[in-house]
């Protein structure tokens, strides 16, 4: 089964070599030699029928990828298997409203490329919630889901949720991402591994001006956007204002 950004990959054990099998697993690379490959690994549990899912490909791209078993005796693989992804339908980031979002490929991630506008109500900027969701749009302070709809910031940086709101928020398919996801997204753009953990202000790399628009942002913040991401300064919103 092959998708834009996945594919899933079975193979079958046919013989150990006398030997009991410890480390099964399947290489994959945009070039035959598998240089600089990525390495999906699983511990031999499941008898010799394996399965596995990769995530995370380039669209449109094409592929090599083989098996490998390995045992005391030493480490074989199967022959190379050639495939391509398929190409990415921006029919497939739609909210439940029927708003359609941009996308765009990162390295090999694909993330939205525009602020998720998705409302199903809207609440005043004193109603505040650590467990309920809640959703507001910037500078609106009414209760009215059609007027907020009509707002110029809605229209150009979307809906502020809170985390319960956030949580529900992503269209079918999407999620927000993970730490390890945000981190994945920043040593592409050249943050130094070294500092990709560390919390706090990272600045390795110029990561945030890779992804920020090249306009809105106040104090000298604008970025150079040079990773199509189009970051814009949506607001936030305090606790307790």
């Amino acid at each position: 089964e092959i998708g834009s950004n996945n594919c899933r990959i079975s193979y079958e054990i046919v013989d150990d070599g006398g030997g009991d099998v410890f480390s099964t697993g399947v290489e994959y690379a945009i070039n035959q030699e598998f240089i600089d490959n990525d390495i999906v690994e699983i511990n031999h549990n499941h008898g010799n029928n394996i399965e596995i899912s990769i995530k995370d490909l380039l669209s449109e791209t094409h592929y090599y990828s083989r098996a490998f078993a390995e045992n005391q005796l030493g480490k074989v693989y199967s022959k190379i298997v050639e495939f391509d992804t398929q190409p990415v339908d921006s029919e497939d980031c739609i909210d439940s409203d029927g708003r359609v979002y941009e996308t765009i490929q990162i390295g090999n991630q694909l993330w939205m490329a525009e602020n998720l506008a998705y409302l199903p109500l809207v609440n005043s900027l004193s109603d505040g919630s650590v467990s309920q969701p809640k959703y507001y749009v910037y500078d609106y302070n009414g209760t009215s889901l059609s007027v907020a709809k009509t707002t110029d910031n809605y229209e150009s940086y979307g809906v502020l949720y809170n985390w319960e709101a956030a949580k529900m928020a992503c269209p079918e398919g999407w999620h927000l991402p993970n730490d390890e996801e945000w981190k994945k997204l920043e040593k592409y753009l050249g943050m130094n591994s070294s500092e990709v953990g560390h919390t706090g202000m990272r600045e390795t790399g110029d990561v945030g001006e890779k992804l920020k628009s090249i306009s809105g942002w106040s104090l000298s913040g604008n970025g150079k956007n040079s990773s199509g991401f189009n970051a814009l300064p949506g607001g936030y919103r305090s606790l307790g204002a």
